[in-house]
C-alpha cells in the first residue's frame, strides 16, 4: 500500500500504522486470529464508505458514476497478507491466458498476441475476428453465493481451515487442476476479455458460453460496449455475434489494433495525452526534482506502456519534443547556463556571482 491514500471510516491512514507497528502490531494479529477462530470480523472492518467518482460522458447519468469503496487499513493489511499468499498458488489456479495477478505474467503479453496475431491473419487473408467483450460492472454484479462455492471448491473459502493456514509462515496451497476447459481461445486481463473467433461455429459455443457464465455468476456482458473487429477475409462479412463491428481498427487495453495505422493512431492519441499533461504541470513552479518527479512518474509512462507494443516514431519524437521544452524551457535553460544548482549570490553554494 502506498502512502497518501484515503482511509476508512476510522480515518487511520497507512502512514499510522507504519509508524505505530511495533506498539499496535501484536493486537491487529491476534483480532486477525479471533477473526478466523469466531468466523466473523470486527464491525469496523466490515464497514465501507461508498463515494462516487464521474466516469466519462454525462456527468447527470447515473451509469457514469464509478463507486469507490474506502475500507479501513486493518482490513486492507489483512487483504494484503492473503493476497501476498495465494500469489503462491495462483499460477496453477489460473489459466494460462489470465495475465492479471499472476506472477511472471504481465498485460503486454496479450499485446504483443494481440500485435502478432492481426499482422499474420491481414498479411495471410485468413478468416478471423476479434471479440472485445464489455461486462456491466464486472466487481459489482458478481454472485457472491457463487464466489463462497469457487472458494470452497478451490478449498479457499474465507474462515475454513485451509485459508487460515495461509497465515502461517512458509506456507503452501495445494494446487487444484480444473479438468476440461475453454474452447474459445481468448487473452485476459481481469475482467477484460478478447475472443479470438477462426470459425463460424465458433460464434454460436461463445454465446452458449457466455449465456452460462452468466446465469452461474451474475455477471452481465454490455452489447453496447462489446466491441468486434472483422479480419483477413472476413473484414466485409457480417458475423453472427451481437458488436459493435468494425472492418479497420479495435482498442483493446489502450492500444489500436487492425487497419489504418493502428500504430500511428496509437502514438497519435498518446501524443495528445503527453501535450496535455506537460501544460497541467508546466503552469506550476517546481524545482528540478519536482520537475524529474513529474517526468518519472506522469509523463514518462504515458511512453514507456505503447513503446513496449510498437516502435517510437521519429517523426513523432520531434513533434514532441517541441511541446516538451516549450513546457520546461526554464528547465532546460538552467541547465544550458551552467547547471541547476543556484550560485552563492542567489542563496545556492555554487560559486561565483548571480550576474556572471
Amino acid at each position: 500500500m502506498k502512502n497518501g491514500k484515503s482511509p476508512g471510516s476510522d480515518g487511520l491512514p497507512r502512514e499510522f500504522y507504519r509508524t505505530f507497528w511495533a506498539i499496535i502490531g501484536p493486537d491487529i494479529r491476534a483480532v486477525f486470529g479471533d477473526a478466523f477462530q469466531n468466523g466473523l470480523l470486527n464491525q469496523s472492518q466490515r464497514l465501507g464508505m461508498i463515494t462516487l467518482l464521474p466516469k466519462s460522458g454525462d456527468p447527470l447519468d447515473p451509469h457514469n458514476k464509478r463507486p469507490i469503496t474506502l475500507l479501513n487499513v486493518d482490513y486492507k493489511l489483512l487483504a494484503k497478507a492473503l493476497c501476498n499468499r495465494l500469489a503462491l498458488a495462483m499460477p496453477h489456479l489460473v489459466g494460462d491466458l489470465q495475465t492479471c495477478a499472476v506472477k511472471g505474467h504481465c498485460i503486454q503479453q496479450n499485446l504483443w498476441l494481440m500485435r502478432d496475431l492481426t499482422d499474420f491473419v491481414i498479411e495471410r487473408d485468413l478468416p478471423c475476428a476479434l471479440v472485445s467483450l464489455d461486462q456491466q460492472k464486472a466487481f459489482d454484479m458478481v454472485d457472491r453465493g457463487f464466489l463462497m462455492n469457487v472458494l470452497e471448491t478451490f478449498q479457499l473459502h474465507p474462515f475454513s481451515e485451509s485459508l487460515s493456514r495461509l497465515l502461517e509462515r512458509d506456507s503452501r496451497l495445494v494446487p487444484f487442476v480444473v479438468p476440461g476447459g475453454a474452447k474459445v481461445k481468448c487473452a485476459q486481463y481481469a475482467d477484460d476479455v478478447t475472443c479470438v473467433v477462426s470459425s463460424l461455429g465458433s460464434f454460436r459455443a461463445l454465446s452458449q458460453d457466455l449465456s452460462i457464465f452468466e446465469r452461474a455468476t451474475g455477471a452481465k456482458l454490455n452489447p453496447e460496449k462489446t466491441k468486434g473487429l472483422r479480419l483477413g477475409s472476413w473484414r466485409y462479412r457480417d458475423l453472427p455475434f451481437g458488436a459493435s463491428w468494425s472492418d479497420q481498427n479495435i482498442k483493446i487495453n489502450g492500444i489500436w489494433f487492425g487497419y489504418d495505422a493502428p500504430c500511428d493512431v496509437t502514438w497519435s492519441e498518446r501524443a495528445e495525452v503527453f501535450e496535455s499533461r506537460l501544460e497541467t504541470f508546466g503552469t506550476r513552479w517546481l524545482s528540478i526534482l519536482g520537475k524529474v518527479t513529474v517526468i518519472n512518474r506522469f509523463v514518462s509512462p504515458i511512453l514507456w506502456y505503447p513503446g513496449a507494443v510498437y516502435q517510437f516514431r521519429v517523426a513523432s519524437w520531434c513533434g514532441w519534443r517541441g511541446r516538451f521544452f516549450h513546457s520546461y524551457g526554464r528547465w532546460y535553460r538552467a541547465c544550458q547556463e551552467g547547471g541547476i544548482v543556484p550560485k552563492t549570490g542567489e542563496g545556492g553554494t555554487r560559486g561565483g556571482s548571480s550576474g556572471k
